[in-house]
């Protein structure tokens, strides 16, 4: 069988204090015919040198850099623009794959002869304290606005949907841009295919949880209201339903010691 190419995007601000593990991770793959497309938003830090010093050793990393901060889905839609691969996959610059995510989505696609397919992942603060996220074998539209099972760092899509009036990451939105184009992809296909094994490794910022929650469940009601244009019934109820999964999957877990 012959392996497709996949370009992976990696979008990179001020990165410096993981980037380089997260490079080698996308390095370390057993699916090696791949292309990994970094895209500095104007960083400050010494990113752009990191990224540099990585093109010099490996013929697969382009790179391109932004002259100001445009955000991170446009970083994105620029990685996607400049791809040359037939399938696209993300990952950011503080986040971990596993050595055998690229094989386990491509296999799945095959396997599963679906365009859009994504698998589990761990998350936390730190690789020595990680808390599995286990996902559904099929995710719809439903599923994304109630628990959103699909995350940017295990995903792998058929490039057919990416181009001219197809789908791209919005840069109008500074949150929720990642369920917008699941949204976006699942109008298209329908379904997604997950395979429910840890791929990758999420980390999570240190912050205050319980005030990071309400905003976010404050821009979750705005992006359903106004971007995705719900009336009130349906935004309350998506909204609550969001809120009350994310309680079970960040608290309950934790107490439990998951």
């Amino acid at each position: 069988m012959v392996m497709s190419k996949v370009s992976v995007i990696m979008p990179c601000f001020n990165s410096e204090l993981y980037l380089s593990e997260s490079i080698e991770s996308v390095l370390k793959q057993s699916f090696s015919n791949f292309e990994l497309i970094i895209v500095d938003d104007c960083s400050t830090d010494k990113s752009w040198n990191i990224i540099n010093s990585y093109m010099l050793i490996d013929s697969r990393i382009r790179a391109y850099r932004n002259r100001e901060n445009c955000g991170v889905s446009a970083a994105r839609n620029t990685g996607i623009k400049n791809s040359s691969g037939s399938y696209i996959s993300f990952i950011d610059s503080d986040d971990i794959w596993y050595p055998t995510l690229l094989s386990s989505l491509f296999e799945l696609m095959e396997t599963s002869r679906s365009p859009f397919v994504y698998g589990g992942y761990d998350y936390g603060n730190d690789l020595s304290a990680k808390t599995r996220f286990e996902v559904p074998s099929i995710s719809t539209s439903v599923d994304v606005l109630t628990n959103n099972p699909i995350s940017c760092l295990s995903v792998l899509i058929d490039k057919m949907f990416f181009g001219p009036n197809k789908c791209f990451f919005s840069i109008d939105l500074s949150t929720h841009e990642d369920i917008n184009l699941w949204l976006d992809l699942l109008d298209v296909c329908g379904h997604a295919t997950g395979i429910n094994k840890s791929l990758g490794f999420y980390r999570q910022v240190n912050g205050s949880a319980s005030s990071s929650k309400i905003s976010n469940l404050f821009h979750r009601f705005l992006f359903l209201r106004k971007t995705r244009r719900f009336n009130i019934t349906s935004t309350v109820y998506f909204s609550f339903l969001y809120a009350l999964n994310g309680f079970r999957k960040y608290s309950i877990s934790r107490i439990l010691g998951r």
